[in-house]
């Protein structure tokens, strides 16, 4: 017995070893937070004081305690460390790049409400950005919308659910691993069991109770301005269809980004407001704040190096 429990000892102490000096490529996150080395669980996701920042917790074993277990949680964590470093890329590369002071402020911005902010609250920063740091930012995936700035990779499924599981990690809820493509497609109605910021972590826009996607969002205004400039327009399930909303929703959205509803004829119609009219209706749209308690806030003083 002792024998075999000595060789058991060096077995184990083998395979930690072997954990300890993997590549990263070796391990994976799974969408319910557990951390798996070439396939087997070793750990799993837990809150951390931030939500860049999740708590390791190795798998507990009787020969895997002390030392061994604090080895397994160090490499774990730089892993994980790596792994969020490499989903939200276009942040960090942003962040490294020798921009002007104009260009480090739309950063920080984006940064602190991880890549997607209001036109409107960025304005004056994007009228005073240098055309080279424009164009720097555009080449990691920066978009200068009408309605959004945005880093369009970080609208990818693949990244919605990372940040996902890591806002219901930090926030100790059910992992939210059904999160579909079909569903971050729609507009979706805030659920009141939800904090906006969940919205926010997903790389949604929020505005009067309602959350989208970014483009969906240029695609809606967009077709709204085109529309306004013959006139007063109707909004009909035709429209709605090819914008691949609902009519009722339309409708609300054309109302938050400013449109106002008329009646001729006997028929409602939409008309664009004031220019001054329609920024003021964008700032009391509802927005995850730059704050303590927004989960995206700490990223600014996350090191990745």
């Amino acid at each position: 017995m002792a024998a075999a429990s000595r060789v058991l000892r060096q077995e184990v102490a083998a395979r930690i070893q072997s954990l300890a000096t993997d590549a990263d490529p070796a391990f994976a996150i799974d969408p319910h937070g557990v951390l798996r080395w070439r396939g087997g669980a070793v750990g799993h996701l837990a809150a951390g004081d931030r939500l860049l920042s999740p708590r390791i917790d190795p798998l507990s074993g009787g020969l895997v305690e002390g030392e061994a277990r604090e080895k397994i949680r160090q490499r774990l964590q730089a892993f994980v460390r790596s792994e969020i470093g490499r989903r939200l890329a276009p942040l960090f590369a942003a962040q490294a790049l020798p921009l002007g002071s104009v260009g480090r402020g739309l950063v920080f911005q984006l940064v602190g409400e991880l890549g997607c902010v209001p036109r409107a609250k960025v304005s004056d920063q994007i009228k005073s950005l240098e055309a080279r740091d424009r164009i720097a930012l555009t080449r990691l995936g920066l978009r200068f919308g009408t309605e959004s700035v945005y880093f369009e990779p970080m609208q990818r499924i693949g990244s919605a659910r990372f940040r996902a599981l890591l806002w219901a990690v930090h926030h100790q809820r059910p992992s939210l691993a059904r999160l579909s493509r079909r569903y971050l497609s729609k507009v979706i109605e805030i659920d009141p069991a939800l904090p906006i910021s969940f919205y926010s972590a997903i790389g949604l826009r929020v505005l009067s109770g309602l959350a989208l996607r970014p483009e969906k969002l240029e695609r809606i205004a967009s077709t709204a301005r085109r529309l306004a400039r013959s006139g007063p327009f109707t909004v009909g399930d035709e429209l709605a269809a090819i914008l691949g909303v609902e009519r009722r929703v339309l409708r609300r959205l054309l109302a938050t980004l400013g449109y106002r509803a008329v009646f001729l004829a006997g028929e409602e119609r939409f008309i664009g407001a004031r220019r001054s009219q329609r920024h003021t209706v964008k700032s009391r749209c509802r927005q995850p704040p730059t704050s303590e308690g927004h989960p995206f806030a700490k990223l600014l003083e996350l090191n990745l190096a």
